[in-house]
């Protein structure tokens, strides 16, 4: 049995004080994988985070039409991912998987924000942050105002769509562009979530074209049969 890649989970959202031993096992999983010549790929999740510990009292949390925070599972927060310090958070991830031995990073979950949802043919709820710093970042940018009902056929919500996805594949890019700093050779790849099933573009804010220009594996997790029609 041969594998030419393995993932290997080194961030699965928890503060640093309680990851910290998972990636010393991170360390010695890589090195037995290298040993039979199988490169490896660090799984980091990039969208949301455990809010426990050190990570109760950051801001970085990406905030409904109403300021509250969006869940990502029971105990899980979505994060702002245009928030510097939650960027930086994941460079520092990087940075301590490929010391410890990645080949490659993953991003597991491109999403920024809330996530609309279809129902009866509609979009009910916001998509992506409203918080005060979000609001003020696509003002300067665009003088106008995140609109809170997703209503895809208005041009200021195609606006405001086009612009989250552009900020997801920046950020995307930002964090590619570090992998590189740190390790010219290293892949990248990500999870471009179920393209192929439902409007990721609206819903995730996956621009999977522009995604795959940064990618050297693009990955699509769905849940469809091989054919979709």
């Amino acid at each position: 049995l041969f594998t030419n890649w393995v993932h290997l989970t080194y961030n699965w959202g928890f503060p640093p004080e309680i990851e910290i031993e998972d990636w010393e096992d991170f360390r010695r999983a890589a090195d037995n994988y290298h040993q039979v010549g199988s490169p490896v790929f660090a799984y980091i999740q990039s969208s949301n985070c455990v809010f426990e510990g050190s990570f109760k009292s950051k801001d970085w949390y990406a905030r409904d039409p109403k300021g509250r925070k969006v869940h990502y599972y029971s105990g899980r927060y979505m994060v702002d991912w245009t928030h510097p310090e939650w960027i930086q958070h994941l460079k520092g991830l990087i940075a301590g998987a490929i010391e410890r031995g990645a080949d490659g990073i993953f991003f597991d979950n491109l999403w920024y924000g809330q996530l609309p949802s279809a129902l009866m043919g509609a979009w009910v709820g916001g998509a992506g942050c409203y918080c005060e710093r979000c609001q003020a970042l696509y003002r300067a940018e665009t003088g106008e105002s995140i609109p809170c009902k997703i209503l895809p056929e208005r041009d200021e919500v195609a606006d405001y769509i086009r612009w989250r996805a552009k900020r997801v594949t920046a950020t995307l890019q930002t964090l590619a562009d570090e992998v590189h700093r740190l390790k010219p050779d290293a892949l990248i790849s990500a999870n471009d979530y179920d393209v192929t099933m439902r409007n990721s573009y609206l819903v995730y804010g996956l621009d999977v074209e522009a995604l795959a220009k940064i990618q050297d594996v693009v990955m699509v997790e769905n849940f469809a049969l091989p054919r979709w029609d």
